[in-house]
This record gives C-alpha cells, structure tokens and sequence, in this order.
C-alpha cells in the first residue's frame, strides 16, 4: 500500500502540473503547433496503454526506470497525460481572459498569472482529473506487471494477485480483510472530491 500511495501521488502531482501547464498553452496560445500537440493527444487517447509496453520497457531499461517507484510513476503519468490535457484545456476555454490580462498589466508574467488566478479556478477539474486518474493508478496491474517486478517494489494490485494465489480456497476470511483494506483509500479519496466530480468533467470536458 505504501507503493501504491507512493505512485500514485507523484503521478498524480505530474499529472496535475504538466496537465494544467500544457491545457493552459493549448487553450490560451492555439498557434499551429500547440494544435498538432492537441492533435496527437487525442490520438493517443484512442491507443491502449497495453499496446506501447514493449517499446515503453525498453526505454525504461535505457533510463535504469524498471523496479522503480518514480520510473512507474512516470508511465502512468505518461498514460493519463492526455485525457488530462482535454479536460483541463477544455475548462480554461470557457474562461474569461480579463483577469489573467490584468495580472499581466500589473507585472506579473504569464507564468505567474497562470499560478495565481488560473490555478486556483481549477479546483473543480483538478478534483476531476484526481479522482479519474488516481483510481487507474492505485488499480495499475498491466504496466506494473512489467516494470514492478521485484515483489518488494509490488503495489496493491500485484500483491493481492499473489495473495490471492496462495490463499484462494482455503482462507475466505483473510481474503475478504485484505480486500477490504485494499479498497479503503479509493473509497476515502472519492468522497473527499466527489463534490467536484462531475462539475469537473461538465465544465472542463463538455465544454472543450
């Protein structure tokens, strides 16, 4: 469970950042280039993550990432990258420029208008893009197969695998608590921001 939490809280810190960093550019400056970028996101969006392990593993390798906690907290930072972007540049659309254009005027750059009057708005899209991508993080079995293998760099997922393997028939009790713990910050985590939840995904997603 410390993995677990481990990964998925730096990937949802990459997430959130690069997401809002780059949906900002996109939804702000939407020169020829920041388009392509737009483009090929959505693109990936439409492949599995399953199908890139083979050349994802080897770059992996190449970076010393396998059997790491940071290197698969990149993958799925990485893999969620994406959708993130869509819905993040989506709600900064539905913005108005005049608070943003009036920190520039006072002396701010537009690095600091975007962290002190855009992010703050973000809340509910952060919240959003939290409570989806943490969950596929925290439940990550495909790409942890591969590049968690040492059994002491095992998340949550793995771990009742082999639980599972070794008890199954014979200790229903055990199985059941283990599950249960397993489950308890996915459960915490989605009431502390299903507030935001869907004023998220309707503000940020529907509008892009």
């Amino acid at each position: 469970m410390i993995n677990s939490g481990i990964i998925t809280i730096l990937a949802v810190l990459l997430i959130v950042l690069l997401g809002a960093m780059a949906g900002y550019a996109i939804a702000r400056y939407a020169n020829k280039f920041n388009k392509m970028v737009f483009g090929i996101m959505l693109c990936c969006m439409m492949v599995p993550g399953i199908i890139n392990t083979v050349p994802l593993y080897t770059l992996m390798i190449r970076i010393n990432a396998v059997n790491t906690l940071w290197g698969m907290a990149c993958v799925c930072a990485a893999l969620a990258l994406p959708q993130s972007v869509f819905i993040f540049s989506g709600f900064i659309r539905a913005l108005p420029r005049d608070m943003e254009e009036a920190a520039v005027l006072d002396g701010c750059s537009y690095f600091q208008s975007f962290l002190k009057i855009v992010m703050p708005v973000l809340k509910p899209t952060i919240s959003a893009v939290v409570v989806l991508n943490g969950f596929g993080i925290w439940n990550n079995y495909a790409q942890a197969v591969f590049f968690l293998q040492d059994t002491e760099k095992h998340n949550v997922p793995q771990a009742l695998s082999v639980y599972f393997q070794q008890f199954a028939g014979a200790k229903w009790n055990l199985l059941a608590a283990t599950a249960v713990i397993a489950i308890v910050p996915v459960v915490a985590a989605f009431l502390i921001f299903q507030k935001h939840l869907m004023r998220g995904l309707t503000e940020g997603a529907l509008k892009g």
